[in-house]
């Protein structure tokens, strides 16, 4: 029942977990590029019912047509469930059949999704001064979504190496947010490596078959800088300067 020569779906019964009554659980299993991931399917039939052949039960036996109807619909959902990650360009994996065929797997999905997850879940562990900069960076990633997308939101399969560097030239070009402060080139890398996290999520989760920024450079421009940082006027202010000077005692003649 092979689909391609990467893909493929039979039924098979596990005989380890036969049960005391003789019946033996039916089996899918799911294999894509040679690596198998098995789903039970809650159906059980005698040893002697099924036909290895067809890997369904002889149509002879009592019942049969019913569990065999069960296992084409288990078959064609499973198909759809390839066809739907193929479609939204996620990574095709045995295992990622199966999770969506069960409803288990990851809603992360889109840009948006990645971002949200961000906010709940990374934000949190981060400085407040650290985690207010990410709201600019993410209102620059929909401005530039909606200018060469027209949408408000994509699917991460669109995020490849040509997106990030069309991102870093839309922060070049584009009105900053505030206009009183314009992009400088540092300030934009500093966008680019929030956006890196952001990307990194989603690899990490397998949401997309390969991090754009591994062959993206970050471009930093050394500088003196005369002012203090904002990161180093916080450690600053969290340190209690308390007897730090010392003063000479009066004197008496």
């Amino acid at each position: 029942m092979e689909t391609s020569k990467t893909f493929s779906i039979r039924f098979w019964l596990k005989k380890t977990a036969k049960r005391k009554n003789g019946l033996v659980p039916i089996y899918a299993r799911i294999k894509v590029d040679g690596i198998p991931s098995d789903l039970s399917i809650k159906r059980t039939t005698l040893e002697d019912h099924w036909c290895p052949k067809s890997n369904r039960l002889n149509p002879r036996v009592k019942g049969a047509n019913g569990i065999n109807k069960y296992l084409d619909d288990v078959y064609a959902k499973l198909l759809d469930c390839h066809r739907q990650l193929y479609s939204e360009g996620m990574v095709i994996t045995s295992n990622a059949i199966k999770l969506r065929y069960l409803g288990e797997d990851r809603t992360l999905r889109t840009l948006e999704d990645i971002i949200k997850y961000h906010r709940d879940k990374e934000m949190p562990k981060l400085e407040p001064g650290t985690s207010k900069n990410y709201g600019a960076t993410e209102t620059y990633l929909k401005r530039f979504v909606k200018k060469k997308f027209n949408s408000q939101d994509i699917r991460l399969s669109f995020i490849d190496y040509t997106f990030v560097v069309e991102f870093e030239n839309f922060l070049r070009n584009c009105t900053p947010i505030n206009k009183a402060q314009p992009l400088t080139n540092n300030g934009i890398m500093k966008h680019m490596e929030r956006f890196k996290k952001l990307v990194g999520i989603a690899f990490k989760f397998r949401c997309i078959p390969q991090n754009p920024f591994n062959q993206y450079n970050m471009k930093f421009e050394d500088y003196d800088s005369d002012f203090l940082e904002e990161a180093e006027i916080q450690r600053l202010a969290s340190v209690g300067i308390r007897d730090s000077v010392a003063f000479p005692k009066n004197r008496t003649a």
